[in-house]
């Protein structure tokens, strides 16, 4: 076998065999046995990774940091919600703390339904010049029923309230609120003394 081949083998075909079972063999080797210490540092690509091939079991516990992962990627689904603690900006409403948007009464009015009536009486006016001056701060006149609700707080002489009663002469009294009990007197011409109910608020 070997005297019918000696005529055929030259150099050329001798080298030409060495180095394809050389390439063949390498690149073998190299498939079975390439490990971490054959890969230059920083040189593997997303490209050279599979997709959808790297599990969790491949990246070490607790070594990935909050600028690995994409903004407002994660959902409540993979969050342990009760393990947050409380965001600072979360009690802030336009800046301001909750604690200053609660609606409320300043101490020197007394709360009564959605209005803060004030305690002490403002001196006598006209019924016009009351609800002028009430108008002015955002407000009105208390109804009647409004004083009633009050707590420790009556009035020692007949106020002028926002009730108003049309007359069958057409003439517009006003109901008053005091030790006389509800009476009425006309709008016009009469000084009587006055609060002034305001909203509620948070300043």
């Amino acid at each position: 076998m070997l005297r019918r081949l000696r005529p055929h083998l030259t150099y050329a075909n001798v080298t030409a065999t060495l180095a394809l079972f050389i390439a063949l063999g390498g690149s073998s080797y190299a498939a079975l046995r390439v490990g971490s210490r054959q890969i230059a540092d920083n040189s593997v690509r997303t490209r050279d990774l599979r997709n959808n091939d790297v599990r969790g079991r491949d990246v070490r516990n607790r070594s990935l940091s909050d600028r690995d992962i994409a903004r407002e990627s994660l959902g409540g689904s993979v969050i342990d919600e009760g393990s947050l603690g409380t965001v600072g900006e979360a009690l802030l409403l336009g800046g301001r703390p909750l604690s200053t948007l609660i609606v409320r009464c300043p101490e020197n009015r007394t709360p009564t339904g959605g209005m803060c009536i004030e305690q002490a009486p403002r001196p006598a006016a006209t019924f016009g010049t009351a609800s002028s001056e009430c108008a002015g701060l955002g407000g009105r006149l208390p109804l009647y029923t409004d004083i009633d609700t009050l707590i420790g707080v009556f009035p020692t002489a007949q106020e002028w309230t926002a009730s108003i009663i049309a007359e069958s002469d057409g003439t517009l009294t006003t109901v008053l609120r005091g030790p006389a009990g509800v009476t009425s007197a006309p709008i016009a011409g009469e000084l009587r003394p006055y609060r002034c109910a305001l909203p509620r608020g948070n300043d």
